[in-house]
């Protein structure tokens, strides 16, 4: 469900809520937890009234509720504000298999900065800020996206995120740095070409040992 309303100052007032099982309600989601790969394996253990209750064991109920507001503080500057509740209710024991706890509610603050036009026609640069409350951790990130058109058809768009968490229930925390680069083109109406590249750095603590690693990240599709 979702809806929005626009007041005479032109803020942008839009709600979203989402209900669905998580993961997608199907028969074969009574194979998790099982030994069996296919249905055909349950077949002598359970009858099929009893497979379609271990899918549904298998499938929780996930909701969530997201609140934005959108203002143009100019034709070219734009700010929004998002806030997002979101629970996953868990699941039931049966078939052998132990079920999972729910999460509780979660939320997911946001704070975008928008502007247009900076350096060039048709540039987007996108600075956000964000905070995560969730069952585990507190989250602190803070992100940069700059889509720069080379051609009509072709943009590059650097984006750098950092982000710090920490555990709710220790001293355990984590740093993460991910600048990359990504190259758009799109090539007809209907098709378009992505590739995207960086490193990865990610600090942890956990107890009283603290490492750390850089990883390589590449992704390219159409």
């Amino acid at each position: 469900m979702s809806g929005w309303w626009v007041l005479p100052s032109k803020t942008t007032l839009s709600l979203v809520y989402d209900y669905r099982n998580s993961p997608a309600l199907t028969t074969n989601n009574a194979l998790i937890g099982q030994t069996g790969t296919e249905i055909s394996d349950l077949f002598g253990q359970f009858s099929k009234r009893e497979i379609y209750q271990l899918a549904k064991d298998r499938s929780a109920i996930s909701k969530s509720l997201t609140l934005s507001a959108t203002q143009n503080l100019k034709s070219d500057v734009q700010l929004t504000a998002n806030v997002t509740r979101y629970e996953w209710e868990g699941t039931s024991s049966s078939g052998g298999v132990e079920g999972a706890p729910g999460t509780g509610a979660d939320y997911f603050y946001s704070l975008q900065l928008i502007t247009y036009n900076n350096l060039k026609k048709n540039d987007v640069a996108i600075t956000s800020i964000n905070f995560d409350d969730t069952a585990n951790h507190y989250t602190y990130g803070t992100s940069f996206s700059f889509q720069y058109p080379i051609t009509k058809k072709f943009k590059l768009i650097p984006d750098f995120l950092v982000d710090y968490q920490e555990s709710r229930h220790s001293s355990d925390h984590r740093w993460r740095f991910r600048p990359s680069i990504r190259a758009d083109y799109r090539f007809k109406q209907w098709i378009r070409f992505e590739a995207q590249a960086g490193p990865e750095q990610v600090v942890e603590k956990m107890s009283d040992d603290t490492s750390s690693k850089t990883n390589l990240f590449v992704s390219d599709g159409f």
